[in-house]
């Protein structure tokens, strides 16, 4: 094979066009019996957020695009929930971060969600955005993507 395993995986990722960009391939060269991704993705919430005086008060939509990586790609031992990382822990943790007093910085939000996500002992690395989607014309958004590995 010509191409090296980073451009598979950014090959193989492509989100509304652009290119998503992944732990997953470092992830994979040093794990050989793989690695299971479970993401959320597009999840919209209404915050309020910023650190400009015309942004108190005001709610803003801001997307988040989150990723979390196990070790290993078996089958669960049966086939129930017990066995696997409950997706919905993800949506909680967020949830719970945005439910506490008010935060200024998606870059804040997007490191305790992290710290959170990587409680979790079977997770070996994740990857966390969060974009504000009212502040720039059109389709346009800004934001922040920070990626960890255990």
């Amino acid at each position: 094979m010509a191409y090296s395993l980073r451009v598979i995986i950014e090959r193989a990722w492509p989100l509304g066009g652009r290119v998503q960009q992944s732990i997953l391939g470092e992830l994979l060269q040093t794990r050989p019996t793989g690695v299971t991704t479970l993401f959320v993705e597009d999840l919209v919430k209404d915050i309020e957020i910023g650190v400009f005086e015309h942004e108190r008060g005001v709610r803003q939509q801001v997307r988040f695009d989150i990723e979390v990586h196990i070790e290993g790609t078996s089958e669960p031992p049966s086939d129930e929930l017990s066995e696997v990382i409950d997706y919905d822990f993800i949506e909680v943790e967020l949830c719970r971060l945005l439910d506490g007093p008010r935060i200024e910085l998606l870059e804040t939000i997007c490191a305790r969600l992290l710290d959170s996500i990587l409680c979790q002992r079977r997770v070996i690395g994740a990857c966390v955005s969060a974009a504000k989607l009212d502040v720039l014309p059109g389709k346009a958004s800004l934001g922040c993507r920070m990626c960890r590995l255990r």
